[in-house]
């Protein structure tokens, strides 16, 4: 039973990590296509530029007039913008990780320590992520991802439950052979409000 239990979540988790990955945003393969006209470039995978001297410059003028520039990273200046963005991945590895490791405890009976840390961990870096996800959702306040946004939100209060619940389930004697059950319910939780926040930053 507890094979084929573990055969079913391996199997749900390659089903999701093919369909969910990047959300519905489809990724550009092999390498750009350059239309060359007596020399000059005239389009780069479709889209029209001025001339060769500003894609060579690694500047592309649109025929709608948007220049696109190189992002040039400095860490003073973005080191607290979108603090959500940055935390999230905390919450999300140590959900994966603990759930994992509930599975393996199965067998080898000896990642309880480890696993108390982990959840607990993904507990105090949930309410940050969250705090730090409420103080960024005014700009999609009216926009047609504002009902996606507090769905989004609401998944977050839930997966903050859910790793309580599952802290107490650990450290309660009576109840921490059942651990694993809370466990399967906060990586499908987390699994769930990971994808809808792909979908956002899209």
């Amino acid at each position: 039973m507890k094979k084929t239990f573990l055969y079913f979540i391996l199997i749900s988790i390659l089903f999701m990590g093919i369909n969910f990955a990047h959300g519905d945003k489809k990724h550009k393969k092999g390498q750009d296509t350059v239309t060359v006209v007596n020399g000059d470039t005239i389009a780069v995978n479709g889209v029209m530029v001025n001339d060769s001297l500003s894609f060579a410059n690694g500047t592309i003028v649109h025929d709608n007039s948007e220049v696109t520039e190189d992002f040039e990273l400095t860490i003073k200046d973005v080191f607290l913008e979108h603090i959500h963005n940055k935390i999230i991945h905390f919450p999300i590895v140590l959900i994966v990780m603990s759930f994992f490791f509930s599975l393996f405890q199965f067998k080898y009976q000896k990642f309880d320590h480890t696993i108390k840390v982990m959840v607990l961990s993904a507990a105090l870096f949930s309410i940050i992520a969250f705090l730090t996800g409420t103080n960024q959702m005014d700009p999609f306040e009216g926009t047609a991802k504002d009902w996606l946004v507090h769905l989004h939100r609401t998944f977050g209060i839930v997966t903050i439950a859910t790793i309580v619940v599952w802290s107490i389930f650990l450290f309660v004697n009576k109840l921490k052979k059942y651990a694993w059950l809370i466990a399967t319910l906060a990586f499908l939780i987390v699994s769930v409000t990971s994808f809808l926040g792909g979908v956002i930053a899209h």
